[in-house]
């Protein structure tokens, strides 16, 4: 039947869909590569690029990336666990002892 290749396309895309959700909710911590799609164009060329995770291979747009590292982040860890080179510096601790003299 003629309308029946845009439903198997649909299905077939509504599976790749669910295959890279399924990775992306499965993968314990994402890792992403430091090389940033579009990037070399400027910021409004990045919009709609997606990036792999090297862990789970699931594909995540750069705006839910930037999420993910923020919260992971708000959580008192390291970007760059996530994405190495995205702080350029680690922040030093500071401890207050008294001194010793």
């Amino acid at each position: 039947m003629p309308g029946d290749a845009g439903k198997m396309d649909a299905q077939d895309r509504f599976q790749r869909i669910k295959l890279n959700n399924d990775r992306l909710n499965s993968c314990q911590r994402h890792e992403f590569p430091n090389a940033i799609p579009g990037i070399e164009n400027g910021v409004a060329s990045m919009f709609g690029q997606k990036i792999k995770c090297i862990r789970c291979d699931g594909e995540a747009d750069l705006l839910y990336v930037n999420a993910y590292i923020r919260g992971y982040e708000a959580s008192g860890k390291s970007g760059n666990d996530i994405m190495r080179g995205w702080r350029d510096a680690e922040p030093k601790r500071r401890f207050f002892k008294p001194d010793t003299d």
